[in-house]
């Protein structure tokens, strides 16, 4: 497989992703996908303890760093807990806009058969701290409890040179990723190829902190975590995939980012791949998955998609599809790819090479004359 299939069988995967239903703790139709798609390549793929999905593409030496791309499989919602007044009670699960939460808004019960329910968000409450809406589903059982429930909001579209969808984080990046894996799955490297598709990110990183803290990774792998994350100054869409320097919380490792930035440069001079653009810039909109593992010990760096109405809005004050750039992702998915060939190298960009070339005429009149006279 070369780049520009990887990007066709990225952007499927997106299609087929944003199709399934997927809030916190309840990703298990989007878990499903990635298993089978990723056996399907042929790579080698397992769940962990906690439904985390890794795929593992092996390299040519056990001794050299692998790399990591790591991306999570839900996204902002509700989870239904309960039947009030013939209303579900349904708590707030992830950082979704606060419009999300008013009467009126429209949204979808996932019931236990997998049906999509209808149902309109008639109050907000908050009780014992945490944030609850009160559904209005017309009287229909929707099975058990918990159930999950999505915005009712368009699950894919291309809209010219936009892709739209409830879902794009971080569903975007777990297609980018699989579109990176599909392609070093038929080509070798020294250093591993993995894939890791995290659950429960949204409010608190957790599926990716349990993978960091069991050593799911062998601890020299260098982590990229892949997100999406909403527009900055710097960081535009349309403008190309943003190589990430680090999250609200966390500033990333060069040693890491080198990967990103060597392969970059590869991609840049390649006329097959004319329309590929990269940004580079710190994204402190939020935190990522390269946080948690960093926590941990691990060499981590990071790439984004500039992302428009991030969590359906929490920026804007709207309940809308959030988009991406088509571009933007083609050139996400083209990035990995690039930075996969190089795995188990110890990569130094264009930049670290001058910087270590020893600069003889300044050092010979440096050393010649101090600076206070001596």
């Amino acid at each position: 497989m070369e780049i520009r299939e990887a990007q066709r069988y990225a952007l499927k995967t997106l299609e087929s992703l944003c199709r399934i239903p997927t809030v916190p703790f309840h990703e298990e139709g989007v878990v499903r996908h990635l298993y089978t798609a990723m056996s399907e390549v042929g790579l080698t793929v397992s769940l962990d303890r906690y439904g985390n999905v890794l795929a593992t593409r092996p390299g040519r030496d056990a001794d050299a760093p692998g790399i990591a791309f790591v991306a999570h499989t839900d996204h902002p919602g509700f989870e239904a807990v309960a039947v009030e007044s013939g209303r579900l009670v349904a708590d707030v699960l992830g950082g979704i806009t606060r419009q999300a939460l008013e009467a009126g808004v429209a949204v979808e019960v996932i019931a236990e058969g997998g049906e999509r329910v209808p149902g309109t968000v008639v109050e907000s409450r908050e009780l014992d701290g945490a944030r609850q809406v009160l559904i209005d589903v017309g009287g229909v059982d929707v099975g058990t409890f918990p159930r999950p429930v999505i915005l009712a909001l368009v699950d894919f579209e291309i809209d010219g040179e936009l892709i739209r969808a409830r879902a794009l984080d971080d569903l975007g990046g777990c297609a980018a990723v699989a579109g990176a894996l599909a392609y070093a799955a038929g080509r070798e490297s020294a250093g591993t190829v993995y894939g890791l598709f995290t659950r429960a990110e949204e409010g608190g990183l957790f599926g990716a902190r349990l993978a960091a803290e069991d050593g799911l990774l062998p601890a020299g792998t260098r982590i990229v975590s892949v997100e999406t994350s909403h527009v900055l100054p710097g960081a535009e869409i349309g403008g190309g995939v943003v190589i990430r320097t680090g999250d609200r919380g966390t500033t990333f490792d060069d040693a890491a980012e080198a990967y990103l930035r060597v392969a970059a440069n590869e991609l840049a001079g390649d006329e097959s791949l004319a329309d590929f653009k990269v940004q580079r810039q710190l994204m402190s909109g939020g935190g990522c998955e390269a946080s948690a593992f960093a926590a941990f010990g691990y060499s981590v760096t990071g790439t984004a998609y500039p992302l428009g109405n991030w969590h359906n809005g929490l920026m804007q004050e709207v309940v809308e599809a959030e988009y991406i750039d088509l571009n933007d992702f083609r050139s996400g998915v083209a990035l990995l790819c690039g930075a996969s060939d190089i795995a188990g190298t110890e990569p130094r960009g264009a930049s670290a090479e001058r910087m270590s070339e020893r600069p003889e005429d300044a050092a010979e009149r440096l050393a010649g004359r101090s600076a206070i006279g001596g």
